[in-house]
């Protein structure tokens, strides 16, 4: 393990929380209740593994923490030890180890843990309601973040977070579109269930989107210039996409209308599962943050008629259920330090 344990002051001292995505990390930390927490940024690509990562993390703050909260994008075993799912050229973080040898009380929780623990953070400025007049009538709360994965966790009654995997299920279609794409994405991968993060989220799903849109109308040559430069450079797509849908590029909204509809029919079984009895739905993640993208698929109506689902059974309990964007990029970060403070209570 890369370090010494001189690098750091002995005495343990405030918390820290992680979040670990597939392409970015945030870290933040605080020192005593009487000093504001700090937050900054370091990229996943610069790690070889989340061992090199989280020690790194700890020599920038300058000291072994209380606690530690770690959300990471990936399913922790019951032992605590983690495989960050877009990072499969990382090895296995083995959590006890990691703790016994830094001498640091640790947990691992899935990220959605972490942004679910975040919403409770939230101030009214850092959200802005999706469905305004529906009000919030039950503490459950189901999270659905859409960045370069899907990330879904939610709070039940008593206000407990939990994790899923709930993006990697597969999804069905409702109209003959969906059901084209479906039926290409399938002839890309063949004999694989296709998961609802493989066909809207930004690593891969907003690369299919556009792929099979092509098939079926040619993008503006300028769009589509700037996807093949981008796409030579190695970076993904979705920085242009979204914000020439906002714009009013027919493809690009024609595209996002697609995400919308499948993601409202995501929500809706989503919501069937975690909000039997009532609740609110928090969507968050780089892709649905994007500037103007959510608004655009609610003004749209795709997100929230396949959410709602008229006629199929319990579209009643759906348009009852409050839908919010979270405006905040830091909420699981936030999550995390918030986690990480119970650990030492």
């Amino acid at each position: 393990m890369p370090g010494d344990q001189a690098s750091y002051r002995p005495a343990r001292l405030g918390f820290v929380g992680i979040d670990a995505g597939g392409t970015k990390v945030h870290v933040r930390y605080q020192l005593t209740p009487a000093h504001a927490a700090e937050t900054f940024k370091i990229r996943s690509a610069d790690y070889d593994s989340l061992d090199d990562l989280i020690e790194d993390c700890l020599k920038k703050i300058g000291y072994l923490p209380r606690a530690l909260v770690a959300g990471v994008a990936g399913r922790p075993r019951p032992n605590g030890d983690v495989r960050v799912t877009n990072q499969p050229g990382w090895p296995v973080f083995q959590r006890d180890r990691f703790a016994a040898v830094r001498g640091v009380r640790l947990e691992i929780v899935n990220d959605m843990i972490a942004t679910v623990a975040g919403v409770r953070e939230l101030t009214v400025a850092e959200c802005r309601s999706l469905t305004p007049g529906i009000a919030l009538s039950a503490p459950s709360r189901l999270v659905v973040a859409v960045g370069t994965g899907v990330g879904v966790g939610y709070a039940d009654g008593e206000g407990r977070p939990h994790g899923t995997e709930a993006g990697h299920i597969p999804w069905q279609p409702v109209g003959a579109r969906e059901g084209d794409y479906l039926c290409w994405l399938q002839g890309r991968h063949p004999g694989v269930p296709i998961s609802v993060e493989q066909s809207v989220a930004g690593l891969h799903g907003i690369e299919h989107l556009y792929d099979y849109l092509s098939t079926v109308r040619p993008p503006a040559r300028r769009l589509s210039e700037r996807v093949g430069r981008a796409r030579v450079e190695g970076q993904g797509i979705g920085a242009l996409v979204m914000p020439e849908a906002v714009a009013g590029d027919p493809f690009c909204t024609e595209l996002v209308r697609l995400l919308g509809v499948i993601l409202g029919q995501f929500l809706r079984s989503m919501a069937l599962v975690t909000l039997s009895q009532g609740g609110s739905i928090w969507l968050a993640g780089s892709v649905l943050q994007s500037p103007g993208l959510a608004e655009l698929l609610v003004a749209d109506g795709c997100l929230l008629e396949a959410f709602r689902g008229g006629g199929a059974q319990h579209a009643d309990l759906m348009e009852q259920i409050p839908m919010f964007l979270i405006l905040d990029h830091e909420i699981a970060v936030k999550g995390a330090l918030a986690l990480s403070k119970a650990l030492a209570a």
